[in-house]
C-alpha cells in the first residue's frame, strides 16, 4: 500500500532484476496456475499473459462553496477496508484510482483538505456528502459499485468549510512562545485537534467540526525548547496537568461557526520548574547522547518524556511544583556494540516499564531548575566480529563484482547486505557473536562484473554450495557460527549458471502490448523470488538468474500501469489472482 501522503510515481522498467522476498508463503496464489519449469542454461519462453482491463474510479475534489479545486488525501475503501491512497491534482482537483476489481461497495473519502476558497479548512467527507471521522466508512456514505472493467467517472466530492480557532501564546512578560502544543477539544464529540505555535507564538487550528457546546482549548508549554518551560494551562486560565485524555471541563468554552475563524483565543502561560542533568557511561566517563528519559510523579504516574541532547545533557521542562518526582533512563542500544541498562535516580535498576521501588524523590520549585540529577546506567560492550569471503562464477572461477551478499540469522531474519568489490571480495562487519550461526547467500545480476554474464544469468547460492531461490534462506543452509570479536574469513560462494523465463503481455483479445506490468516469480510455496516490468514498447519481459526448479508460479500485476486504468492481476495460464504479494 502506498504512503497516503505520497503522489504516485511512474514505474521503472526492470529487466531480470532479482528481489528478496519476505519469505512468507502467499496462500492467495491461485492453485490452478500452470507451473513454469526452469533449467540451467535455458530460457523458458512463451510464458505470456493476456490481461483483462481493470476497473477505475475517478472524480474531482472541490470546495463546496466556490467549486474550486482542493488538495488533500483521498482514501479508497473496499469491503470497508482502506486499500489505496492518492492525492488530487492541486490545479484541477482530479483524482484517479485504477487497477480495480469488480466489487459492489467501494467508498471514496477525503481528509486533510487544503486550498480552494476556505480560510478555515474543510470538514472530512465521503462521497457524496457523508461526514467522515478519518478512519472508518460512515453508514451514510454513498457506495460505488464496479463491474468488471468498468470506468466509473464523475465521483466528485464537495468539501464543506470547517471552523478555525487562532490566537497567540505568550510568556508572563508578553513574549510570544514558540513550540507550544495547542489542543482544541470538541466538547460534543470528544474529538481532539492539534497544532503548535510558530516563532511569534501564533497558532492556527483549522478543519474543526461543529460543536454546539464549543471547544476547550488547552496549551502545553512543556514542549518549549529553551529555558525551564511553562505550565500546561487551558483557555480561561484553568489549571491542567497536561494529560491529553483528561481535558478539564472547567475550561472556558470557545464557540465556533463553520466557515469562520474565532480569533484572539490566547493565553499567558505561567513559568514552571525543571529537572536537569546528564547521562554518563560509568566505565568510560563519556556523556551519552539521545538517551530517552521518563518523568514520574509521586504516585508513580508517567507524566512526561525527554531525552539527552547531542552532548548528553537533558532538561525536563514545565513541571509543577512538587516534592516527589522521579527520573528514569530507558534501556536502549547506543550502537550495535554498546547497550545501556535502564536506571532511575539514584542507581536503581529499571526495566523500562513501571516505576521501581527505592527511587529517590526530586523536588521542583516554580521558576527554578533542580540541577545535578545525573544518571550513570551500566553498559554492555560487545566485541563485534565479521564474515568475509569471495563470490565467483563456476565456469571460469572469475570473481563477480557488485554481487549482492545477504546475511541472515540462523532463524532467517535479515541482518545485512553488501556488494562485492572488483575482486569479488566482500566483508560484513559489526556482527554480534552467534553460537547458532549466520546464513550467508549471494546473487548477481552481472552489472560491472569482470566475468561476462551468461544469457540466463547466475542462479543465487548460499555458502557451502546450497541452492537458494533468492528469497528466504533454505532451511538446510550451512550456518556460520561467530565468536565474540572473531573475523571469520573464507566464507566464499560460487554461483552457477541459472535459468530464465520470458514472455509477452498483451491486452486480452488484442495484440496491443501491455507495458509497465509488474511480473513476479514465486516458488511453488508462494515465496516471491524475482521480478521485472514488461516493456512499454512491445510488452515483453525477461527474468534471468533463476535457480532451476520444476515449477515456478509466474504472475502479472498491472493495477498501477501509468496513465491508464491498468489490468486485473492474474497468473500464467489466465488464472485470476488478487495481486497480494
Amino acid at each position: 500500500m502506498r504512503n497516503r501522503f505520497a503522489l504516485l510515481c511512474a514505474p521503472v522498467l526492470l529487466v531480470g532484476v532479482m528481489i528478496t522476498g519476505s519469505g512468507a508463503a502467499d496462500a492467495s496464489l491461485p492453485t490452478g496456475a500452470n507451473p513454469v519449469p526452469v533449467t540451467s542454461f535455458a530460457v523458458t519462453s512463451g510464458v505470456d499473459g493476456h490481461l483483462h482491463p481493470a476497473a477505475s474510479i475517478s472524480g474531482k475534489v472541490l470546495s463546496a462553496v466556490a467549486g474550486l479545486p482542493v488538495a488533500g488525501n483521498v482514501t479508497l475503501f473496499k469491503h470497508g477496508n482502506p486499500i489505496d491512497y492518492t492525492n488530487p491534482d492541486f490545479a484541477t482537483g482530479n483524482y484517479f484510482f485504477g487497477g480495480l476489481a469488480a466489487a459492489p461497495d467501494y467508498a471514496v473519502c477525503v481528509d486533510y483538505a487544503i486550498g480552494g476558497s476556505s480560510t478555515s479548512g474543510y470538514l472530512n467527507r465521503c462521497y457524496q456528502t457523508a461526514a467522515w471521522n478519518g478512519r472508518t466508512v460512515p453508514i451514510g456514505a454513498n457506495l460505488v459499485p464496479l463491474s468488471s472493467g468498468q470506468q466509473e467517472t464523475g465521483i466528485d466530492i464537495l468539501m464543506p468549510s470547517a471552523a478555525a480557532i487562532t490566537g497567540t501564546v505568550r510568556s508572563p512578560s508578553g513574549t510570544g512562545l514558540a513550540y507550544v502544543t495547542v489542543i482544541a477539544h470538541n466538547r460534543n464529540t470528544g474529538q481532539d485537534f492539534f497544532g503548535m505555535t510558530s516563532g511569534g507564538g501564533q497558532y492556527d487550528l483549522r478543519g474543526l467540526t461543529y460543536s454546539s457546546h464549543g471547544y476547550s482549548v488547552c496549551f502545553d508549554g512543556r514542549s518549549v525548547l529553551s529555558g525551564i518551560g511553562f505550565l500546561p494551562r487551558c483557555y480561561g486560565n484553568v489549571a491542567w496537568d497536561g494529560d491529553r485524555s483528561a481535558i478539564p471541563a472547567a475550561a472556558t468554552p470557545v464557540s465556533v461557526t463553520l466557515g469562520a475563524t474565532h480569533s484572539g483565543i490566547g493565553i499567558r502561560l505561567r513559568q514552571g520548574g525543571a529537572i536537569s542533568g546528564t547521562v554518563r557511561d560509568p566505565h568510560t566517563g563519556d556523556l551519552v547522547p539521545y538517551a530517552e528519559l521518563t518523568i514520574f510523579d509521586s504516585s508513580g504516574t508517567h507524566i512526561w518524556d525527554t531525552a539527552t541532547n547531542a552532548q548528553g545533557h537533558y532538561v525536563a521542562r514545565g513541571l509543577a511544583a512538587a516534592n516527589g518526582y522521579h527520573v528514569c533512563e530507558r534501556p536502549h542500544d547506543m550502537t550495535v556494540s554498546v547497550s545501556y541498562h535502564g536506571e532511575c535516580w539514584r542507581n536503581v535498576s529499571w526495566n523500562g516499564r513501571s516505576l521501581p521501588g527505592g527511587t529517590n524523590p526530586i523536588s521542583v520549585r516554580l521558576g527554578q531548575s533542580h540541577t545535578g540529577i545525573n544518571l550513570t546506567p551500566d553498559s554492555i560492550v560487545r566485541n563485534l566480529g565479521s564474515i568475509s569471503g569471495t563470490v565467483r562464477e563456476q565456469d571460469t572461477a572469475q570473481p563477480l563484482q557488485n554481487a549482492d551478499v545477504v546475511v541472515f540469522t540462523s532463524g532467517g531474519s535479515f541482518v545485512a547486505q553488501v556488494l562485492t568489490s572488483p575482486t569479488g571480495h566482500y566483508s560484513v562487519t559489526n556482527l554480534r557473536a552467534s553460537p547458532t550461526g549466520y546464513v550467508v547467500c549471494a546473487k548477481a545480476t552481472g552489472a560491472s562484473s569482470a566475468a561476462p554474464t551468461p544469457p540466463t544469468g547466475w542462479a543465487p547460492r548460499c555458502y557451502d554450495d546450497v541452492r537458494w531461490t533468492g528469497g528466504q534462506p533454505p532451511s538446510g543452509a550451512t550456518r556460520v557460527p561467530l565468536n565474540p570479536g572473531q573475523n571469520r574469513a573464507g566464507v566464499s560462494i560460487t554461483l552457477r549458471t541459472g535459468g530464465a523465463v520470458s514472455g509477452t503481455l498483451t491486452e486480452f483479445g488484442t495484440s496491443t502490448p501491455a507495458g509497465g506490468v509488474k511480473v513476479q516469480v514465486f516458488t511453488p510455496g508462494g515465496v516471491p523470488v524475482a521480478g521485472a516490468n514488461s516493456a512499454y514498447a512491445d510488452g515483453t519481459y525477461s527474468i534471468t538468474g533463476l535457480t532451476p526448479s520444476a515449477g515456478y508460479v509466474v504472475c502479472f500485476d498491472g493495477r498501477h500501469v501509468l496513465s491508464s486504468a491498468g489490468y486485473r492481476p492474474q497468473c500464467y495460464s489466465d488464472w485470476a489472482w488478487n495481486g497480494t504479494p
